[in-house]
């Protein structure tokens, strides 16, 4: 349809993003498409998202030219299955349709990739209809965030038995993932399927008809030193919320003296919002220190944090023995679990 077209040439053009960038103009947590699956617009969300660490206070030319984003929100992306077939034989080849998709996306740990798409059983107000609208399966994953954040903290990772689950009745997923598959596109390392420098994608587990939200990774890169805080997406969560905390400290005392009395102010600011995030499983620990600088007008400083990860496997081992009286009892046999 026109209009189709006319919205995805829009879609497709930088001036239509760049005003996002303004958080002034806009406070964002997520940025979608609602149902746009164009990889050429998920790059220019990317760039939206995604803070250049290089972008400095004297280069004007840079900001106002949008080579830096915000830094503070999360891109949301799916797999276009149009480039799929409707079925796979083997867990194998699902895996590598997928994978291959997920190797066309630019990303960084700003952004998180979702599927497959998703078919609710009812919808009371009948927006989505009873004609079985396959939905993004990113709408899903903020229908678990929403649920969750009922309960716990949003650096809490919305998915799994507790937290991987929404307000409304899966009827059906597009395509059905188990573990091998699961554990396959969202690897500890990179591995043939996602590629090297490859992304992780969060999936819908169907286990034994029960549906649940199945993943909690960015989608940064993965390269063979394995894990880092900024492949999960709970501590991403994390991160959003901080950052916001600290622009809306620093909106508040900007033009303010800037002296000791500045500094302080600026810490009791903050300091709730990290005190929260301790004491809710949200970060080990932290530490704010000022830095001094020649710089005129700036108040510059370092917040250190320990982000606390979701855990996502178990490595444990049943030992049998004879004996587990003695303290030191040598095992008979083995069977790793």
């Amino acid at each position: 349809m026109d209009s189709d077209k006319t919205a995805l040439e829009q879609l497709n053009k930088a001036d239509f993003w760049a005003p996002l960038k303004d958080k002034a103009t806009y406070r964002i947590r997520y940025l979608t498409t609602g149902g746009c699956y164009d990889y050429s617009v998920y790059k220019l969300m990317a760039d939206v998202v995604n803070f250049n660490n290089k972008t400095t206070l004297a280069d004007a030319d840079t900001l106002l030219s949008g080579s830096s984003g915000r830094g503070d929100c999360i891109a949301l992306f799916d797999i276009d299955e149009s480039n799929l077939s409707a079925s796979y034989a083997t867990p194998k080849e699902l895996a590598t349709a997928f994978g291959d998709q997920a190797k066309l996306i630019k990303a960084n740990k700003n952004c998180a990739i979702f599927a497959p798409r998703v078919v609710y059983v009812e919808n009371e107000d009948e927006v989505y209809g009873a004609n079985d609208i396959a939905l993004p399966c990113s709408l899903h994953f903020l229908l678990c965030a929403a649920k969750a954040q009922e309960n716990y903290a949003e650096w809490y990772a919305a998915a799994g038995y507790t937290r991987g689950i929404a307000n409304k009745t899966i009827k059906y997923t597009t395509y059905n993932f188990g573990d091998l598959v699961i554990n396959t596109l969202a690897p500890r390392e990179p591995n043939s399927y996602i590629g090297d420098n490859g992304k992780a994608i969060n999936l819908i587990l169907n286990e034994r008809g029960s549906y649940y939200l199945w993943g909690n990774r960015t989608a940064a890169s993965l390269d063979k030193n394995g894990l880092k805080f900024s492949h999960f997406l709970n501590i991403r969560q994390l991160c959003t919320t901080l950052k916001q905390v600290i622009w809306e400290a620093s909106r508040r005392f900007t033009f303010d003296p800037n002296s000791d009395v500045l500094w302080i102010n600026f810490v009791n600011a903050v300091r709730p919002t990290l005190e929260r995030m301790k004491g809710d499983q949200g970060i080990a620990g932290y530490r704010l220190s000022k830095v001094e600088t020649t710089e005129k007008a700036v108040l510059k400083a370092i917040i250190r944090i320990v982000p606390i990860e979701a855990v996502e496997d178990f490595d444990i081992s049943i030992y049998l023995e004879d004996n587990v009286e003695g303290l030191n009892v040598e095992a008979d046999e083995s069977e790793a679990n």
